[in-house]
């Protein structure tokens, strides 16, 4: 409609002209019962309409045909297309406000596992789409509204993380969801301030999930290197509760019991997170933890009991290396 309203509105523009001279007003005699019916189906219309992105869609239209009417040096729908757009901006901030609200109001929701949640698949699509038509029209209420969008999203998604028991299972149900959003907003090639915090959270729960993973596994070593390393370069090795013996155990422990960690964790990664992009990202963050607390382990026990202490029992970080390339390749 819109497009015939500019071809015939040109065509009709020429014409007068050509013919009465360059006098606009008798443009607008002719063709004000014209422009009344387009804004008078145009408001019908709006009257029932509750989609965001056909919204956009219309405003983007008006946007380009303002354009192509200027480039044509035909002025004469200007203030036609200012009324539509004040006409569809706030419809669609209306449409916009009743998906927030819906969002923040959802309280018959649950999260049964820890797979991404369908309203997060939702959420994502709807989000892409505003972003992706809102590109180059640098509208400061779009801003401030997505970011209430993402606001809201988040605290639905720690909502409904809490209806999962396991508190690892909590941060990999995040996880999933905020992986599945950001990947389609990546996918969009979208990069705004809705991908950056995206990664940010995501970031926070794969940290936390790290921790959580390596504490099922290693949590003696883990419980030495955080416990004693503030006190080994301080006045307070006194504080120090493990004896040679201690160490010398957790030495013995991790020496028999690394591999077999090291391939839990792997099928814990493989099992969770069925975006092998991102497990295999996460499994890499674990195994460098881990080598990193192995590490920092070592480097105590050569300040406390000297260089060469438990040399027969310690297992070589090239060994640990080795055997973590080995893992990263399941996701290559």
């Amino acid at each position: 409609m819109l497009h015939l309203l500019c071809e015939s509105a040109t065509t009709e523009y020429l014409f007068t002209h050509q013919f009465f001279g360059k006098m606009d007003s008798i443009f607008h005699q002719i063709f004000s019962k014209t422009i009344s019916l387009f804004m008078d189906q145009l408001g019908t219309f709006l009257g029932s309409c509750f989609d965001a992105v056909g919204l956009l869609l219309m405003i983007r239209l008006t946007r380009e045909h303002q354009l192509i009417m200027s480039r044509r040096r035909v002025p004469v729908l200007d203030q036609t297309f200012d009324k539509i757009n004040m006409d569809l901006w706030p419809v669609f901030k209306r449409v916009f406000d009743l998906n927030l609200q819906s969002v923040r109001n959802n309280k018959g929701l649950v999260a049964a596992d820890t797979h991404p949640h369908y309203v997060a698949r939702k959420y994502a699509e709807l989000s892409a789409a505003i972003h992706k038509l809102n590109v180059g029209i640098d509208n400061e209420m779009h801003v401030a509204n997505m970011a209430s969008f993402l606001s809201a999203m988040e605290k639905l998604l720690d909502q409904l993380s809490k209806d999962i028991p396991d508190a690892k299972d909590q941060t990999i149900f995040l996880i999933n969801n905020y992986d599945v959003i950001h990947g389609i907003l990546t996918e969009r090639g979208l990069k705004v301030a809705d991908t950056a915090r995206l990664e940010e959270l995501l970031s926070q729960s794969t940290t936390k999930f790290v921790e959580e993973e390596l504490g099922g596994h290693f949590a003696d070593l883990i419980m030495f290197v955080r416990e004693v390393e503030p006190l080994v370069d301080t006045e307070g090795r006194a504080g120090i509760r493990y004896s040679r013996e201690d160490a010398a155990g957790l030495v013995r422990k991790f020496a028999g019991s690394w591999q077999t960690g090291i391939d839990k964790i792997n099928g814990s990664v493989m099992k969770y997170f069925s975006n092998f992009k991102n497990g295999m990202e996460i499994l890499k963050h674990v195994l460098t933890q881990l080598l990193l607390y192995y590490t920092r382990f070592l480097d105590i026990l050569k300040k406390l009991h000297g260089p060469n202490a438990f040399q027969k029992d310690l297992v070589a970080i090239p060994t640990i290396m080795h055997e973590i390339k080995k893992y990263s390749r399941t996701f290559t």
